[in-house]
């Protein structure tokens, strides 16, 4: 029998697992020691960190060693799973229950240690987030030795679900995402069923039928002095980027899943090309359509990145870019309020937040909408900029606030009583 250690990545350019490595009856038996480290604070001939590095992660993998040679010294034959169940029971990582954990976010590690799906790692760092408090923008970033918060199965019922989706609502997901949330947790749920738990409230009725919000506002939409002061911050790495992948959106009027993709290939003669990836629809964008209103056009700051959009650090980009843009927008004073309807629990109120607040990536969009139309640019015109097959749709993008459309208003009616009293004569 040899026990050792071994990094998950020793190439890793941040924090990478650490397993415990078991070679008994010839075979390799692995096992996570919920423990992390930068491959740079290794000391592979030693198996331990660094002379002077994370004493307590040291101590830790000393007492684990320990256990997994006494637990050895009487066990037969194992496979991979029943290794990993005595290590789980000699550990205190779950009850007795035959090996079975009995906490949503343990199984969910357990699963990704042994496939690695991006979609399971968002739920999972969401549902870490919401359970302990913490603020974690992926799942290779979590810290598990400060996290000391699970969630047991059998809690999970419509108070919790109550609760996990006011979280989501709370972080800016848009509805068709935290739907899709929801969908994936009952399939974990069903996956998990019945050998770890015998809940079944996923399989009740309005499980995931997540409505469209129960907050109701005008269309956010920044000014053109707004977007100057964005573009006048004075940035450096991954918040230009992010500045930058929103300037990008204001100036081509896309959604997210085409702005933040632009590649090469579809920028030629001035014009950037794009086939929607929504709608499949087509738009074409001038590159200099902005020049001289902002301090670089769309086609300067795609030049800065090799004609392409900005890439961010992470496996769901578009939470993190909400957040980062959120944060910069704040910064560059966007702070006047906004009045937002809230609807939630049946009653009807107003409330006031500041305009930073309520910055998405959409916002990017409807912004590009809403100065064209404040140059009095027609909506078919805008509509063959947006990719919107109707002037009906593009309507919903244009934040035109209550005063604006009081003075379009009476425009209209004074043009109107003109034209009635030179018929009169």
């Amino acid at each position: 029998m040899r026990i050792h250690y071994n990094l998950r990545d020793k190439n890793a350019a941040e924090k990478t697992s650490i397993f415990l490595v078991v070679r008994h009856f010839g075979k390799n038996l692995r096992y996570s020691t919920g423990h992390s480290i930068s491959p740079t604070l290794w000391d592979v001939r030693r198996n331990r960190p660094k002379s002077g590095q994370l004493p307590h992660v040291r101590v830790a993998l000393n007492q684990l060693e320990e256990k997994a040679e006494k637990a050895l010294m009487d066990a037969g034959n194992l496979s991979q799973p029943e290794f990993k169940a005595l290590m789980d029971k000699i550990t205190g990582k779950v009850e007795d229950s035959g090996g079975k954990t009995p906490y949503l976010i343990q199984f969910i590690r357990e699963y990704l240690e042994e496939k690695n799906q991006g979609g399971v790692k968002s739920l999972g760092t969401l549902l870490v987030n919401f359970s302990a408090g913490t603020n974690y923008s992926q799942w290779g970033r979590i810290d598990w030795s400060r996290v000391k918060k699970d969630i047991r199965f059998d809690a999970i019922d419509w108070n919790w679900h109550r609760k996990f989706y006011n979280y989501c609502v709370a972080q800016g997901l848009q509805a068709g995402y935290v739907k899709q949330v929801f969908r994936l947790l009952s399939l974990i749920l069903n996956a998990s069923r019945p050998t770890h738990h015998n809940n079944q409230i996923n399989k009740a009725k309005g499980w995931a039928d997540i409505k469209n919000g129960d907050v109701r506002h005008t269309p956010i939409a920044l000014t053109l002095d707004e977007v100057n002061k964005l573009a006048a911050l004075e940035l450096a790495g991954e918040d230009a980027k992010a500045r930058d992948l929103f300037l990008i959106g204001v100036y081509s009027g896309q959604r997210w899943s085409d702005f933040s993709t632009i590649q090469p290939n579809q920028i030629r003669d001035g014009k950037v090309y794009f086939v929607q990836k929504k709608k499949k629809n087509r738009a074409v964008i001038p590159l200099d359509l902005w020049r001289g209103l902002f301090p670089e056009t769309l086609g300067e700051i795609l030049g800065r990145y090799g004609n392409a959009s900005p890439t961010l650090p992470t496996c769901r980009t578009d939470i993190y870019f909400n957040e980062r843009v959120q944060f910069l927008c704040r910064r560059a004073g966007i702070i006047d309020q906004v009045e937002v309807f809230d609807t939630s629990g049946g009653d009807f109120k107003i409330i006031y937040l500041e305009k930073w607040q309520k910055v998405r990536s959409h916002t990017a969009r409807r912004t590009f909408a809403t100065l064209c139309r404040r140059a009095e640019m027609s909506l078919p015109a805008i509509a063959r900029f947006t990719g919107h097959k109707s002037t009906d749709q593009l309507k919903k993008y244009i934040g035109i606030g209550e005063d604006e459309l009081q003075h379009a208003a009476e425009r209209e009616a004074e043009a109107a009583r003109q034209r009635m009293l030179s018929k009169a004569i």
